[in-house]
């Protein structure tokens, strides 16, 4: 799917320049990393393991630009948030939600199913994976 207003994505960039506006917004809709569980409002526990938790909020909504993410996780680890996932079920909503972070971050490194946007304190990270589902990752660093 051509969207006019995204960068051009049927080239590999091998840019890996940091992107300056990652690290001020460092997150998403308003919620930072490295916030804790507590300040997360309306979470609930999704899953759990070793040393890691992930949050999930009925009250978000799962549209990203023009797309509809599948979920929205918060995943904590010793107590701060670390990761902001966005899952999507389908090829089509994940290029939607490539193309609206590319809109704010520019092209990315890397390829059309794989960009990765770099910060000095956090990234983020595009994937589709083989069933043409995947997940945009918003990690500290």
């Amino acid at each position: 799917m051509k969207n006019p207003s995204a960068p051009d994505f049927s080239k590999v960039s091998l840019d890996a320049t940091p992107i300056n506006d990652i690290d001020r917004d460092y997150g998403l809709l308003g919620i930072k990393l490295g916030i804790s569980p507590e300040q997360l409002s309306d979470r609930v526990l999704s899953k759990a393991w070793d040393d890691m938790e992930a949050y999930t909020r009925p009250t978000d909504s799962l549209r990203i630009g023009k797309a509809q993410a599948s979920y929205i996780e918060y995943w904590f680890k010793a107590g701060k948030l670390v990761t902001i996932m966005i899952g999507f079920d389908n090829e089509q909503d994940g290029l939607l939600i490539r193309d609206a972070f590319s809109r704010v971050y520019g092209r990315g490194f890397g390829t059309d199913k794989l960009v990765r946007w770099i910060g000095t304190e956090a990234s983020i990270i595009f994937t589709v994976r083989d069933k043409n589902d995947g997940y945009l990752s918003i990690d500290a660093n």
